[in-house]
């Protein structure tokens, strides 16, 4: 090839290389949103990555080529739901939210438009950390995206305590533990007995409002 050709040939190659990252940038993003949206459907150990491709034109292959195993594309996925949420915790700024338990309905609002609100998510989120509780990588990440999770919590709990709404004088990060907890164990007695439906919303209402 002539030194002019060469020269052609490289400058084609940096041209393409943008769109390539791009596409499979994409490809990895439409994977993580049908894991969001497939999982639900069968549970995590149940759900195949033949479930996850199936009748969207991704092969396996490529799918083993974005993630390698179940365990780190669960993890992610977890990862993208927490980023999806964003300062969702601004939402109790909102002056058309005159009561306590307007803000905390505004909060699931706002995580049924950015994420999946389905109430099995935590038992998904059990059924995935006994395979990958042994992996001391998962462990960690797992306990820094609850360390995340309840620090945002601890924000809205801020944000409520400012407009007067919080009486009790609990430490802002206890109170979100807790309400974390009653929010998700709600969710989990929903998934599994299926009851008529049971409202989180007055008993974390209650939380906040209770003195310690």
């Amino acid at each position: 090839m002539s030194p002019a050709g060469a020269s052609i040939a490289r400058v084609t190659d940096v041209e393409h290389r943008p769109r390539g990252a791009e596409r499979r940038e994409a490809t990895r993003q439409e994977l993580l949103r049908l894991g969001m949206e497939r999982f639900p459907l069968k549970g995590y150990s149940a759900t195949t990555i033949e479930d996850i491709v199936s009748g969207t034109g991704i092969s396996r292959p490529t799918w083993y080529f974005h993630f390698g195993n179940k365990e780190d594309y669960f993890l992610e996925i977890l990862r993208m739901r927490a980023e999806a949420r964003g300062e969702w915790w601004l939402v109790a700024r909102d002056p058309a939210l005159q009561t306590l338990e307007d803000l905390i309905r505004g909060a699931f609002r706002r995580f049924a438009e950015t994420t999946s609100a389905s109430r099995e998510w935590p038992l998904l989120i059990v059924d995935y950390w006994q395979a990958a509780k042994l992996r001391e990588d998962h462990r960690e990440a797992l306990a820094e995206l609850y360390a995340e999770q309840v620090e945002t919590i601890a924000k809205f709990v801020d944000e409520a305590r400012a407009r007067g709404m919080v009486g009790s004088t609990a430490d802002r990060r206890a109170l979100a533990a807790a309400i974390f907890g009653l929010v998700e164990g709600i969710d989990v007695h929903s998934a599994v007995y299926r009851p008529t439906a049971l409202d989180p919303v007055p008993y974390a209402a209650a939380l906040l409002r209770a003195s310690p």
